[in-house]
């Protein structure tokens, strides 16, 4: 029985150890190999909210929902609603209001805390400033975009490579604006192959035609018209018609640079048929300019001047001073063809002194100081991640040598209790022995002692019987 219960003993310690080490060895691998927390129903609820808003074009009510869920406290649908009313807004060309609602799409990403909205809004505030003209705004805010995709951790979900093809694209538009087309030639490249790894024909067709107009501007009019046609094509795949009217722009630019004014009229007409109705009036004054020019061209000042009277209207409402630069421009060309030098003279005055506050020498400089300083924080996060990657390397093998000395320590300390239980196990095996062999040795020794004195008796008893026996009396 004693044996019995010894053995029921050791089973059941064994049976409380072993889930123990188990358990150790997994809090062990858990603190090694530390994951980061799950952003999955902060996704669902973003993509949610995004459903809902995407079929919203009436601004009013995009603003409506927008303060809503910001006085609802739900920071997280705001941030978006934000950004749809932002570009909503620049749509209609309403800038200022477009830069105060994307900056409310900033204010709340920083809060939360989340990089890819808060890239999406700076690249946002980008355009709407680069729109306005105030170019040393729109480089700060498309640099900083830029900066925070190359820190940020996440480099291959869709959405991050996308905020930093729009950093990439934003950047390019300025360069071209500064009318630095080297740098504009380079970064537009990265972003193209950007887009056609993310398979975005928009996206491609945007790139396509400001490569095309960089070519166009060092007279290299094959491959401008190559990379406009390729424009138009994935503007038809997309249906853009916006895209569209914008290739045709194009088409009309090269046909009048190459003297055939008609082929070039004809393609402005159907630019211009694509824009009517459009809230878009930036890229319409775009195609309202073109048709004013050709007609300075043609002769037709009449004709010019209609599209100028529209042209100087809409860019004066939207407050573009690159457009009012182009507009001042093509009055000093009709002025000047109708004899009427004074007028001209004013209109050319007027329209340096919007280029110049366009571009001038300090935002030259900002850029390139903006450049120069993204290129050295590249280099210098560059050396950091290297120098974070050994860093955890180092960790990692740490982590990995102290684990396993502690499951040698574990295993040593197990090995050791079952050999001490086997020892005890042991020593009770033996001592049950010893108590067997006593009590025998007692039971067979009582047994002798019992046994001697009945020998004697019997003995005696048998000897009184014999002389019993013999005596006859």
């Amino acid at each position: 029985m004693c044996m019995k219960h010894a053995n029921k003993g050791h089973i059941g310690l064994h049976r409380r150890v072993w889930p123990l080490l188990v358990c150790g060895l997994m809090v062990l691998v858990a603190v090694a190999c530390r994951g980061t927390s799950s952003t999955t129903a902060s996704e669902a609820r973003k993509a949610s909210v995004d459903s809902v808003l995407r079929g919203i074009n009436h601004t009013d009510s995009l603003a409506v929902l927008a303060h809503d869920y910001e006085h609802q406290g739900d920071k997280l649908a705001a941030m978006v609603a934000y950004n749809y009313l932002g570009k909503n807004y620049r749509h209609h060309s309403r800038f200022d209001e477009a830069i105060a609602a994307h900056n409310s799409s900033l204010r709340l990403a920083w809060e939360l805390a989340d990089t890819i909205e808060a890239v999406r809004a700076l690249n946002n505030l980008g355009t709407d400033y680069r729109r306005l003209g105030i170019l040393d705004e729109a480089a700060t805010c498309h640099y900083r975009a830029l900066n925070c995709c190359e820190l940020y951790s996440d480099k291959t979900s869709e959405a991050a490579r996308k905020n930093r093809v729009v950093s990439l694209n934003g950047l390019g538009n300025l360069y071209m604006t500064m009318e630095n087309y080297a740098a504009a030639d380079s970064v537009l490249r990265a972003a193209l192959e950007g887009e056609r790894s993310l398979g975005s024909e928009l996206g491609q067709a945007i790139n396509y035609a400001n490569l095309g107009a960089i070519m166009e501007s060092r007279e290299r009019m094959d491959s401008a018209w190559y990379y406009y046609q390729k424009s138009l094509e994935f503007n038809t795949a997309a249906g853009s018609e916006l895209g569209k009217s914008l290739c045709h722009t194009h088409f009309g630019n090269l046909y009048e640079k190459a003297g055939d004014l008609e082929k070039a009229v004809a393609e402005y007409d159907i630019a211009y048929g694509l824009m009517q109705g459009t809230d878009d009036h930036w890229h319409w004054l775009e195609v309202c300019q073109a048709l004013a020019h050709v007609h300075i061209k043609r002769g037709d000042l009449q004709q010019a001047r209609r599209y100028v009277t529209q042209a100087d209207s809409i860019a004066t409402q939207i407050h573009s001073l690159e457009h009012l630069a182009a507009v001042n421009d093509l009055n000093y060309q009709i002025a000047r063809r109708q004899g009427n030098i004074q007028q001209a003279l004013d209109y050319f005055i007027r329209s340096q002194q919007f280029q110049d506050s366009l571009v001038n020498s300090q935002k030259v400089n900002h850029l390139h100081n903006l450049r120069v300083k993204y290129e050295q924080n590249r280099r210098q996060e560059e050396i950091d991640s290297i120098n974070r990657l050994y860093d955890s390397e180092r960790h990692f093998k740490n982590m990995l040598l102290l684990v396993g000395l502690l499951l040698l320590l574990m295993a040593a300390g197990a090995i050791g209790f079952l050999v001490y239980s086997l020892r005890m196990r042991s020593k009770h095996q033996q001592l049950m022995t010893q108590m067997e062999e006593t009590r025998s040795s007692f039971f067979t020794n009582v047994t002798h002692e019992f046994r001697t004195p009945l020998t004697i008796i019997m003995g005696l008893a048998q000897e009184l019987s014999a002389a019993d026996v013999v005596d006859p009396k």
